[in-house]
């Protein structure tokens, strides 16, 4: 955790830092003070840490840009856009929050993803001839871009 009971948050703060590969940053969506941290239930019935924040105002970190104003000039890297969508924590809207900076570091990028992702995944969740779930590389010539 990057946060402590008692600290005061603003909205988009790092409060908690990836600590796996397929894991993501957790940033604050409000603007307060944490009260504790402790295990909650998850719907798995798995104990998972939980940061508890009173909501306090409407503040939010000053190098986030609230304005209206779209950029539309893009002069980052595709290497400098992956790492920023990392940093910050994107994740899928889909329900298991799978962290967009893995699906953009395949070959071929989100699109690719889209198309052959969970393809992809069952790939690599084949089982071996003992029964056990094998890590079979997953190679993009396996998709077939014309489906």
């Amino acid at each position: 955790m990057s946060v402590k009971a008692g600290d005061k948050v603003k909205t988009g703060q790092l409060i908690a830092t990836a600590k796996g590969f397929i894991s993501a940053n957790v940033h604050s969506s409000v603007s307060g003070t944490v009260t504790k941290i402790d295990e909650v239930m998850d719907h798995t019935g798995y104990r998972k840490p939980a940061i508890f924040i009173d909501v306090e105002g409407d503040e939010w970190l000053e190098d986030i840009d609230t304005s209206d104003t779209i950029v539309r000039d893009i002069t980052l890297s595709k290497e400098e856009i992956v790492e920023r969508i990392k940093s910050h924590g994107i994740v899928g809207l889909g329900g298991a929050t799978f962290p967009t900076y893995v699906k953009l570091m395949i070959e071929g990028g989100i699109r690719h993803h889209q198309r052959c992702g969970v393809r992809a995944l069952s790939h690599m969740r084949q089982p071996s001839a003992r029964g056990e779930a094998g890590r079979v590389p997953y190679r993009s010539e396996d998709c077939d871009e014309s489906r």
